[in-house]
């Protein structure tokens, strides 16, 4: 499988674009989370040339924005896995390898830099005020909200204006730059990807705390807060249809095959948003 795995790293600098692609390597991680907080990517380059190399570097104070987006995959099907931006980028060097080391968060600009100031009537109203002054966050799926009684005026952080109109049951992350406001039962797609031995599924799968975690080769087709039909012929009993909670990537382009990790959650009454 190691010369099926494909991949395309895109970074925006100024006007230009640097693509990176095998036979170029790149090692990575990526963690995900509907709890909350912001998306991470850690990415090694290595042996970009010079003019690139330097094009990256950035302070975690730095006011530039440097977009990165990664896709993952085999063969001619990759899909995205990591959309957001540089927060941090240094160089280095081991031996005869030049090492460009990336620290991406997704939303982190919009999360550092938005301010909105407005009056609104209604949380629907709030919602899509408050993303407009997120300048690179769209909207994704957005739970049932509840109406305001009175007009409500917004002056703050875009991203801390949200937290603070959440109900104690709702969650919010932002993934691939779009924001999403989720309630324990929903989903964010009707897609059911099948997770088995035969489609990658590496392990035995493990519950604890009425959570289900597995380990499987890299699959773009599982979706963070979307459904997971989980088939394991070693721990029967856990096989159903979950929620992803978490999802954790990793890999080295050249080294053994990238895997993914989920962390999900039963329910009985899921519901597509």
């Amino acid at each position: 499988m190691r010369f099926d795995r494909n991949f395309e790293l895109t970074i925006g600098v100024g006007n230009r674009a640097v693509i990176v692609t095998p036979p170029m390597r790149i090692s990575f991680g990526c963690d995900k989370s509907i709890s909350g907080g912001l998306n991470k990517l850690n990415i090694k380059i290595y042996n970009l040339k010079e003019s690139n190399r330097l094009s990256i570097v950035k302070d975690a104070e730095g006011q530039e924005r440097i977009p990165v987006v990664l896709k993952v995959g085999y063969q001619d099907g990759i899909d995205t896995i990591f959309k957001g931006t540089i927060h941090r980028g240094s160089n280095d060097r081991s031996g005869a390898d030049f090492i460009s080391s990336l620290e991406c968060l997704d939303g982190g600009f919009d999360f550092l830099n938005s301010y909105t100031s407005k009056t609104v009537r209604g949380k629907d109203a709030a919602t899509t005020a408050i993303i407009q002054d997120m300048s690179n966050t769209t909207i994704g799926k957005i739970t049932a909200q509840d109406q305001l009684i009175r007009p409500k005026v917004l002056v703050g952080n875009s991203v801390k204006l949200v937290e603070e109109f959440l109900r104690p049951d709702e969650t919010y992350y932002i993934d691939n730059e779009q924001l999403f406001i989720v309630k324990p039962n929903d989903v964010v797609s009707s897609f059911i990807p099948v997770v088995s031995a035969p489609t990658g599924l590496i392990n035995t799968p493990q519950r604890q705390n009425q959570k289900v975690t597995f380990e499987t080769m890299m699959n773009p087709s599982l979706k963070l807060g979307g459904r997971v039909k989980l088939v394991s012929k070693t721990a029967p009993h856990l096989n159903g249809v979950y929620k992803i909670e978490t999802m954790n990537y990793g890999g080295d382009s050249d080294g053994s095959d990238w895997k993914q990790s989920v962390t999900s959650i039963t329910g009985n009454q899921l519901k597509v948003i």
